[in-house]
């Protein structure tokens, strides 16, 4: 059966499906595959640590277009695109698919990452927004303050920025999923 669409409810999904082409692509992601530390501790002396992985102009570009999907104030947003996926007159199939990939998307933002700063543990949507509000998006005071307490610990900065690269996969997977889904509604749609 095939089921009318709006033009600018279409036009959301590709942009959806462009910007997530961006990220795919980037360099960030093909430098977050092989993302790591290397640690050297020797008794009585200095700790020393390597991040591998992106850095630089990658992590600005890609965080420039990433924000995109978490920001819930762009109409490209997995929060805006759930009102959006609700509003089509779609099998509920896909929008139940939607609405799974999002929730299990949720959970894993909103649970306990393994870190404790300050006697304070860390959600993955904690360090997710540190990172973007106090670094690389719409800076916030309170945030920016965090950001630069944690990086100032070479040990924690690297960590840290080692775990954002693994949320940003959970991030990209669920991305991933949407853009899989929004193929099916556009073949229904048309």
């Amino acid at each position: 059966m095939i089921y009318p669409i709006t033009k600018e409810a279409l036009r959301k999904i590709e942009v959806f499906n462009e910007k997530a082409t961006r990220l795919f692509n980037s360099t960030f992601l093909k430098e977050a595959l092989k993302s790591g530390f290397k640690l050297k501790a020797e008794k009585g002396r200095e700790v020393y640590v390597t991040r591998i992985g992106p850095e630089g102009e990658s992590v600005d570009a890609f965080f420039l277009t990433y924000r995109l999907f978490v920001q819930n104030n762009d109409e490209i947003s997995l929060h805006n695109m759930a009102g959006l996926y609700e509003s089509l007159l779609i099998p509920e199939e896909l929008k139940e698919q939607f609405r799974q990939v999002r929730k299990q998307l949720n959970q894993f933002l909103d649970s306990d990452s393994i870190f404790v700063i300050n006697n304070q543990k860390l959600t993955n949507r904690g360090i997710q927004d540190t990172f973007l509000y106090g670094e690389y998006a719409h800076i916030t005071p309170v945030l920016r303050a965090s950001y630069k307490s944690w990086v100032s610990n070479p040990l924690t900065k690297t960590m840290l920025e080692n775990e954002l690269v693994y949320i940003t996969g959970a991030v990209l997977h669920t991305i991933k999923s949407i853009t899989l889904l929004n193929e099916e509604v556009v073949k229904n749609l048309k």
